[in-house]
């Protein structure tokens, strides 16, 4: 196993956005993470100077202002789809949308589907 040590950021960061970022990124060499006082990331064997790099880079560009954003869009997700649920409520399926429905049966939501969702349950 190899790893890469991070000190952590002094802000709080979205580890599921850079996690799947490190899988698109660095292939099956990724096998995950752990962290306490310090963030290491795994791998199968060396991920190479290029991978590590454009890790470094990707770890060097988070921003507050960025990861505070990525958590409000969560936030507002989980109200969007807490809105959604409520709704089922008092509608049939003639009247639900292709969300609702898979709401309803339990089926994972795409990125497209919660964006649909903060469209027809917008998030003051």
């Amino acid at each position: 196993m190899f790893s890469i040590i991070y000190q952590w950021l002094t802000f709080r960061i979205y580890l599921p956005g850079f996690e799947a970022w490190l899988r698109a990124n660095a292939g099956d060499l990724y096998v995950g993470n752990s962290a306490d006082d310090q963030f290491t990331l795994w791998f199968t064997s060396d991920p190479g100077l290029d991978i590590a790099a454009a890790i470094d880079a990707q770890w060097n560009s988070l921003t507050s202002e960025g990861e505070d954003a990525k958590w409000t869009l969560v936030a507002q997700q989980q109200a969007a789809l807490a809105q959604a649920k409520i709704a089922l409520l008092t509608m049939d399926l003639t009247t639900s949308t292709v969300q609702d429905r898979k709401i309803l049966m339990n089926m994972p939501l795409t990125s497209e589907d919660l964006a649909a969702l903060l469209i027809e349950y917008p998030q003051t």
